[in-house]
């Protein structure tokens, strides 16, 4: 739907969540834990 790969979106995930931006849960649910600015 946005037009981007299941491995880049995997790799941002990951580095959100190294970051504390995020946080996923065990259910499989995403905490965002800190407001991102602007992405780019």
């Amino acid at each position: 739907m946005v037009g981007a790969s299941r491995e880049m979106v995997s790799r941002v995930m990951k580095d959100l969540e190294e970051r504390g931006y995020i946080e996923t849960l065990d259910n499989g649910s995403v905490l965002i834990r800190e407001r991102l600015g602007s992405l780019g």
